[in-house]
């Protein structure tokens, strides 16, 4: 019974992604995982955009004694922490990086931003793990970028915000397509 529990959930997984066109549903086949075009990340990183600036002007304008500001000020000390002690924990960005991102979805909250965040995260923390030889540098550049963007965050000035934040998903673009061409 338990198995039953696990594949449905693996089932309505998957249907996530055919929606996208990632993958395909076969009769007697099972799933076909039908490629991870140039094309279709610049389309996905289109949306990704859109629902992350929207994010990001919304916590610049949450009041200062909102919760996001303390989560956001402990996410800046893990930054930190991270950032020192790099050439050992450099794996350990992913989660870090996820829980970033997440905290300033939050602050926005819309049903359906929140579903489609789970396919970015999905996708792109595994397209990253295509191209491991500069990871620790990436993952370096990453945090560097976070901080600028959790200081122009705490700025409270939108176009600060709104600079550091194109930044950084300049920077991850760059990244998820190299590694579509990897």
């Amino acid at each position: 019974r338990k198995f039953g529990v696990a594949t449905t959930g693996i089932r309505e997984f998957l249907n996530r992604f055919q929606r996208f066109g990632l993958i395909e549903k076969r009769p007697n086949a099972g799933w076909v995982f039908k490629g991870f075009t140039t094309s279709f990340a610049l389309e996905l990183f289109e949306i990704r955009e859109m629902f992350e600036v929207r994010s990001a002007r919304a916590l610049a304008a949450m009041p200062a004694d909102s919760a996001c500001w303390r989560q956001l000020e402990a996410l800046r000390g893990e930054h930190l922490d991270l950032l020192e002690h790099i050439e050992e924990k450099f794996h350990d960005f992913s989660d870090l990086d996820s829980r970033f991102h997440r905290l300033i979805s939050s602050t926005a909250p819309n049903r359906f931003i929140d579903s489609f965040y789970d396919i970015i995260t999905v996708i792109f923390h595994y397209h990253y793990q295509w191209n491991k030889h500069d990871e620790r540098q990436r993952n370096e550049v990453a945090i560097r970028e976070h901080l600028t963007y959790i200081e122009a965050l705490f700025s409270h000035n939108v176009t600060m915000v709104e600079l550091a934040c194109r930044a950084h998903l300049n920077s991850a673009r760059e990244t998820l397509l190299r590694s579509t061409s990897a």
